[in-house]
């Protein structure tokens, strides 16, 4: 019995011990810009991303375009759930009005659903990320439009590893010409 108690209390430490992979966190930065609301409300119905960018692994594609996992790091949230979390954040201070994720938690209906589909999102070997799709903005009883995104952001001279800071910058600027559209 002591023998069996003891391999128990071993497997415990170990795993209490054992090393976890860095988990890289999106800051939560806000836009800068602020566009008038010319909607009471918007509902950012769903973003897709590829299949490689829903991995938890931050991978960075190469010269060669291939995508490599970088080693030991991963996200600390779901990607596609970050992403919506910025730009519902973003879209909220840059327009400031009512803008929440589906499902729709207030009464009624929002004036304007936002779907955003993701053909791309990856970083660079310097340091960059590209982000390239296309959004959608369906209004029930106006003219709807579907728009291309193609965004390249720079690393950012001060912090040239910060992954994490560069994704949100992107987020924002898909952020600031959806609320242009809106």
């Amino acid at each position: 019995m002591r023998t069996l108690f003891g391999l128990l209390a071993l497997a415990l430490v170990a795993g209490c011990t054992g090393g976890t992979s860095p988990q890289v966190v999106i800051d939560p930065r806000s836009s800068e810009l602020r566009v008038p609301a010319r909607v009471g409300s918007v509902m950012l119905r769903d973003i897709s991303l590829p299949a490689y960018a829903q991995a938890t692994e931050i991978s960075v594609r190469g010269a060669s375009g291939t995508l490599v996992e970088k080693k030991g790091e991963v996200w600390a949230d779901e990607p596609a759930r970050a992403m919506t979390g910025a730009m519902v954040r973003n879209l909220s201070v840059i327009t400031g009005t009512q803008v929440a994720a589906e499902p729709w938690p207030l009464e009624g209906y929002a004036d304007v659903e936002v779907t955003v589909r993701v053909e791309h999102m990856f970083a660079r070997d310097d340091g960059s990320i590209t982000l390239v799709g296309y959004y959608a903005i369906r209004r029930e009883n106006a003219r709807s439009a579907i728009h291309q995104f193609d965004i390249t952001r720079a690393a950012t001279a001060d912090a040239p590893d910060d992954l994490a800071l560069v994704y949100e910058g992107a987020w924002a600027d898909l952020a600031e010409r959806i609320a242009r559209d809106l």
